[in-house]
């Protein structure tokens, strides 16, 4: 998590767990104090994974405030981090042992979905539309990736979808302490107090000084049906007063999942003061503005947008504000994108040279070598795997119709050199590399199954079982899958 803001994030307190009876397993929670001086109760959580769904767990999949969001880490890391204080599971019956791979996929899924850090409890999935518009990007926390982990069929965590959740309530929601190393909570720790009643309401110019982190996020959660009148109050208030960073970063997040188009203009004169985080989280605001009007793309909104970012592209940008202004400078106004030495992370150069293809497809080719050179990066073991996952869903989307046969053979070419199996990379890296070698092979999508299951033939059974619950709805579809998630 971010250090910033991270006293707000968690009310709920932690019990001191009894040492684990119970085998740890692929879709154990795992949680360890917040990284973060003093404020260590808040906590973080993630979902323990393997390179293989029967293994013990060795790694975590977590929601990370440093891009990109969605990381893959070993238990060892997670753990050294700060104070560890064990596993648990048992939300899943032990014998599902399908289930537990399709937690981990449902993280994995949010990976190429371009997603944000939340410091709140809101969240948002992202999708790809069947119109093979560009990505709807998702926006999570450590605990609300969990919730959204869990929440298919009847497992749901208590937490999911609350403005209650922390990531020491979705730890507490599961039912039994497992055995990933031993736990080293203590048994007493301190616990944010909740310390009001009061809305947001209650915030004015004569207690603005009275306003910290914690407070706010209190005053946020007191008012779950907050109202856009309400909304507007805060906004003018902190604009024509001096309110603490952290607020006012807190206040920006929070408008990330609201629809603000009103107020594009205000937002974009507001990022040309703010630096740092602040100004991350307005560039977030006005990347939700322009995700929302994909179907006019002349709308004034984003028309402000799309000169503004023309100027930002030419600053000297971190990866996480690049992402946004590259991708968006992608979608809405290839002609005038900058590029190059852009400074981005693997995915988001996919992203980027995805979006560009769909508007100069004569230099198809360019750009599929570019993605290829950037589907390999050993310190991301979640990168290829999401990134087959997202070039089968957008072939899929587009009647196999997004590369031509040469853009295609290029990816075939490349996939004969990578293995079918590989413990280095994800867990589900095999149902990925499956199915993105049918599409790829496919001449219609009613040949993707029949591929599917040729080329899972030499696999042994335990995978051959359960690599299906890695595909594309389409597909698991298509094998009568669903039926049985």
């Amino acid at each position: 998590m971010r250090n910033k803001l991270t006293k707000a994030l968690c009310i709920i307190a932690v019990s001191n767990p009894v040492h684990a009876n119970y085998v740890g397993v692929v879709g154990d929670v795992v949680g360890r104090d917040l990284a973060y001086p003093g404020a260590g109760w808040a906590g973080h959580t993630g979902v323990a994974t393997a390179p293989h769904y029967l293994m013990r767990p060795t790694l975590v999949l977590q929601a990370m405030s440093d891009a990109p969001h969605i990381q893959e880490v070993s238990i060892d890391n997670f753990k050294s981090q700060s104070t560890y204080w064990g596993s648990r599971g048992g939300r899943i019956p032990f014998d599902y042992k399908f289930g537990r791979w399709i937690v981990a996929n449902r993280v994995v899924q949010q990976y190429y979905a371009c997603p944000a850090y939340s410091y709140t409890w809101q969240w948002k999935d992202g999708t790809i539309t069947a119109d093979n518009k560009p990505v709807t990007c998702a926006l999570f926390r450590c605990d609300t990736i969990v919730n959204w982990a869990y929440a298919f069929g009847n497992y749901s965590l208590p937490t999911y979808n609350t403005v209650w959740t922390t990531p020491a309530g979705v730890y507490n929601s599961f039912p039994l302490n497992t055995d990933l190393l031993i736990p080293e909570r203590y048994k007493d720790h301190p616990v944010m107090q909740v310390t009001t009643n009061d809305t947001v309401d209650w915030v004015s110019e004569s207690n603005l000084k009275e306003l910290n982190a914690d407070l706010f996020y209190q005053l946020l959660q007191n008012t779950p049906d907050i109202t856009r009148d309400q909304i507007n109050r805060l906004w003018k208030l902190f604009a024509s007063n001096e309110v603490g960073d952290q607020v006012k970063v807190l206040f920006y997040n929070y408008l990330v999942a609201q629809d603000m188009s009103d107020l594009t203009d205000d937002i974009i004169q507001r990022a040309k003061t703010e630096h740092g985080v602040a100004r991350h989280q307005l560039l977030l605001m006005l990347q939700t503005i322009y995700q929302g009007k994909w179907n006019d793309k002349n709308a004034s909104e984003t028309q402000s947008i799309i000169n503004y970012f023309k100027e930002l592209q030419h600053e000297e940008l971190d990866k996480e504000d690049a992402g946004i202004i590259f991708r968006a400078m992608a979608t809405l106004a290839p002609q005038d994108m900058r590029k190059d030495n852009l400074n981005l992370i693997h995915i988001d150069k996919i992203h980027v040279d995805i979006f560009r293809l769909k508007s100069d497809p004569e230099n198809e080719l360019s750009y599929v070598k570019d993605i290829i050179a950037n589907l390999d990066d050993p310190s991301d073991s979640l990168l290829r795997t999401a990134s087959y996952k997202y070039l089968t869903e957008l072939l899929i989307n587009s009647d196999l119709k997004l590369f031509s046969d040469a853009g295609k053979e290029l990816f075939r070419t490349y996939l004969v050199q990578k293995k079918m199996i590989d413990h280095t990379q994800s867990m589900l890296y095999t149902s990925a590399y499956v199915e993105f070698k049918a599409v790829l092979n496919a001449k219609s999508l009613n040949d993707i199954p029949g591929l599917t299951t040729s080329y899972m033939k030499s696999l042994d059974e335990d995978t051959r079982q359960v690599t299906p619950y890695g595909f594309s709805d389409f597909t698991k579809n298509k094998l009568n899958f669903m039926s049985k998630l």
